[in-house]
Formats: structure tokens, sequence, C-alpha cells
């Protein structure tokens, strides 16, 4: 009899804590967008409302240095946007049109070098693009037509 209720307790606590409510963390991942990009660190991370008021951003890391600096403009990125690695360091520079890149990109190693550079039209990669290793040395060459990703 004891056995039974207490089979019956477990199958009861464990129908009951199996609800459908959100934790905390499933609600901040719910609403988290991910804001990288070729010109941003990949671990960049922000809660973003649906729109972004317009005019200038800037976003800073742990230590109070710029991680990320640009604008807005009709709650799009729009203009020149610039990263930086945590020591200030440049991590990638390029530009938006309407929210869409566009124009030259450069993205470079923590040393310095370039890690590669090319030109986007309306969020594709467009002609010619480069990729260098950390070491400065060239690793590739890659022509894109503006109708190929």
């Amino acid at each position: 009899m004891n056995r039974n209720i207490a089979l019956l307790t477990i199958c009861s606590v464990l129908i009951f804590s199996c609800g459908t409510e959100q934790t905390n963390e499933e609600k901040n991942k719910a609403t988290t967008v991910d804001t990288s990009s070729a010109f941003a660190p990949k671990d960049t991370t922000q809660q973003l409302s649906t729109t972004m008021p317009d005019g200038p951003y800037e976003e800073r890391h742990p230590n109070g240095l710029i991680k990320i600096k640009g604008e807005y403009a009709g709650g799009k990125r729009h203009g020149s946007w610039l990263s930086f690695y945590p020591d200030g360091k440049m991590w990638s520079e390029g530009s938006y049109k309407n929210g869409l890149r566009y124009g030259r990109a450069t993205a470079y190693y923590p040393n310095g070098n370039k890690r590669y550079e090319g030109f986007y039209t309306d969020d594709k990669e467009t002609g010619k693009w480069q990729y260098w290793e950390e070491n400065g040395k060239l690793a590739e060459e890659k022509n894109y037509s503006a109708n190929t990703k």
C-alpha cells in the first residue's frame, strides 16, 4: 500500500512539474537577437526591441572600451559600422545601406593583420574577396557575382 502511494506521489509530481511555462532563461533566449555580422565579433548579442531608434549606436565591452559603433536610420543599420576587440584593436569595418551590408568590408585578426576583405551589394558578397592567414599570408581569393553567395 505504501509503495502504491509513493508511486502515485512521484507520478503526480512529475506530471505537474512538466508545465509549459517558460523559465526566465528561456524567456531571455526568446527575446535575444543575435546582432553578430561580418562587422562584429561572433559573441556579440544584445537585447533588441522590434525597432531601434534612429541615430548613433554604441555598445561597450565589460572593460568600458567600445565594442560596436554605428548608426541606425529608419530602425535599420545604415552607414559605417566598426567593431573592436576587448583590447580596443579594430575587429572589423563595413557599411550598411537600409539594414543590408553594402560596400567594402574588412575584418582583422587580433594582431592587426587582415583576415578578409571584399565588397557587399545588398547583403551579398560581390566581386573579388581576399582571405589571409593570421601571419599575413594570402590564403585564398574568390570572385563572387551579384547572383551567387
